[in-house]
This record gives structure tokens, C-alpha cells and sequence, in this order.
């Protein structure tokens, strides 16, 4: 299923990264702000996409993407990136970042071992997670433009990071609606902006932070 995420899907998913340079760095800050503050050491962002969440922090974090299109973008950045994570060695990083990327896994309790692998004794691992709102029949998955394979609450990742050995420390909703409108706006008030009209819409994610 690797095919899935290459240039086509960016370019529907991603389009605003790729086509405007201010939103990109919005985004950049938005994520140093929003998840940075968990993250410490050594920084591994796994399902790094594009690498706005690293952007910023690139001269102590690398990030990991199976698609040769977010390879190349990432690099053209600067920002450090590789493909395959049973290429790396054990007890490498202090954090891992891991941001909408588990919903996308077939096989997340595998993940979450590889993380724990990847993480060094006193490690840290940060999922951002999209909030499952809604008990709803099965779409039709060539619809779902996300596509999609798994729904998380807190109680359900919670459960699996516990039966793979995670401590956790924190489960938080982190609010935000209106990126492409609020971010031509001084950082500051579109941060704001976008954390209030979250909050007014409901529209939020889940942030969930454990230790090793």
C-alpha cells in the first residue's frame, strides 16, 4: 500500500503545503508550538510527509517516510530523512513524533514496538491522533480521500501503549480549525485564532505522550 502516499495523494491531501510557502511555515511554527514542547533530545518524526513539523528543529531532528516524493521535498528543505526504520539502531533516539500517521497503519501494535525499539531507555514518544467522533457505518474507502484504516479514542491507544510497555503521561485535545484562513495572520493572533475557533467548532486532535 506504499504506492497510496506518493505524489498524487500530497498534492490532494497536502496541496496548501506544496503551493503556498507562508502556509507552510505556519504550519512549521504551529507544530513547534503545539508539539515541540513534549519532545526533547534526539527527534525521530516518523510518517514525516513533507517535514513542516520538523521544519523548523531540523538541526536535531530527522525524519522517516517510505514515499520518494516526500523524500525529495524534505531534502530540497534540508531536512534529513530516511525510508526505513530496520535500518536504524536500537536506542537511537531520545523522542519520536508521530503525527496522523497511526491511523494510516495496517499494523500499529507493530509500530508501537518499533518506536519502543527506536527510543533509548529514558525515551519519549508524541501521537497525534485524530479524534474518533463518531460510531458510523463503513465508507467506501476509494471515497475517503485520507484514507483511513483505523478510528482512535483515548481509551483504545491507551490500552495498546500499555500492552507494548509504554508509561503514559499525558492525554490532551490539542483545537484547531481554519488553518488556510488564519494563517496570513500574524502567527501570534492566527495561533489564537485557530485554537478558538477549534475549540467554538468542536474541531480538535488528540495528543497523547508516553514514556518508555
Amino acid at each position: 500500500m506504499p504506492e497510496i502516499y506518493e505524489e498524487d495523494y500530497h498534492r490532494i491531501i497536502h496541496k496548501h503545503l506544496l503551493q503556498d510557502e507562508k502556509y507552510y511555515l505556519f504550519r512549521a511554527k504551529h507544530a513547534t508550538k503545539s508539539y515541540w514542547k513534549h519532545l526533547n533530545g534526539k527527534v525521530l518524526e516518523f510518517g514525516c510527509g513533507i517535514g513542516q513539523n520538523i521544519y523548523l528543529q531540523k538541526d536535531k531532528a530527522i525524519g522517516l517516510d517510505i514515499s520518494n516524493f516526500c523524500k525529495n521535498e524534505c531534502e530540497k528543505r534540508g531536512i534529513k530523512i530516511v525510508q526505513d526504520s530496520r535500518k536504524i539502531k536500537d536506542n537511537s533516539f531520545d523522542s519520536i513524533l508521530a503525527c496522523h500517521v497511526l491511523e494510516h497503519m495496517e499494523n500499529p501494535a507493530e509500530i508501537l514496538r518499533e518506536f519502543h525499539r527506536l527510543l533509548n531507555d529514558s525515551g519519549r514518544l508524541v501521537l497525534v491522533l485524530p479524534v474518533s467522533c463518531h460510531n458510523k457505518p463503513y465508507r467506501n474507502w476509494k471515497s475517503d480521500r485520507s484514507k483511513h484504516l483505523f478510528q482512535w479514542n483515548f481509551a483504545a491507544i491507551n490500552e495498546l501503549l500499555h500492552f507494548i510497555g509504554f508509561k503514559i503521561k499525558l492525554n490532551s485535545f490539542n483545537y484547531a480549525y481554519g488553518y488556510s484562513i488564519f494563517y496570513k495572520l500574524p502567527f501570534f493572533i492566527g495561533y489564537n485564532s485557530l485554537q478558538l475557533s477549534g475549540f467554538l467548532r468542536n474541531r480538535k486532535e488528540m495528543i497523547i505522550v508516553a514514556d518508555k
